[in-house]
């Protein structure tokens, strides 16, 4: 695989992290298992890459790969909720409060997908339970260093 299969499409702005150059583009079956590949190469066992060229964009569509094993830290977006939509493999997504107290927990599977929505300030996880895991999510703009914060 060459280190960035979507150079034809696409820029890497950051290690593991893509950005369409246009929003004109078909995200195809080949696509998701490059970016599969991709997270199994990097360090931090995760990929992006986003439909939106530039990360000033009022609305965001990511594509995130994951390989096991993966768990998020407890993070939250103070000023965007966020949508996700599993499109490959399974996953679970946990709530807290802010003591880290879970609230809840959400077995996602692309066999069965559904989308699931986290209200602004959310604290949240995601755990990979399959090999590999690939979710579309979806958020508004723009992304900037304090879009998230771990608890």
């Amino acid at each position: 695989m060459k280190l960035n299969p979507f150079e034809n499409f696409a820029k890497e702005t950051s290690p593991g992290v893509y950005h369409a150059l246009t929003w004109d583009i078909e995200v195809s079956q080949t696509i998701i298992i490059d970016l599969i590949e991709l997270a199994r190469k990097n360090i931090n066992r995760k990929a992006r890459f986003c439909l939106h060229p530039d990360s000033n964009e009022t609305l965001q569509f990511t594509y995130l790969a994951f390989v096991a094993p993966y768990m998020d830290k407890i993070h939250s977006h103070p000023n965007r909720p966020e949508i996700i939509y599993p499109v490959f493999g399974s996953a679970i997504h946990s709530t807290f409060d802010s003591s880290a107290t879970l609230l809840k927990r959400a077995h996602i599977n692309s066999d069965a997908p559904v989308v699931l929505a986290t209200s602004m300030g959310n604290w949240h996880s995601l755990e990979v339970q399959s090999e590999a895991f690939v979710m579309l999510e979806i958020g508004t703009g723009p992304f900037t260093n304090t879009s998230t914060i771990y608890l």
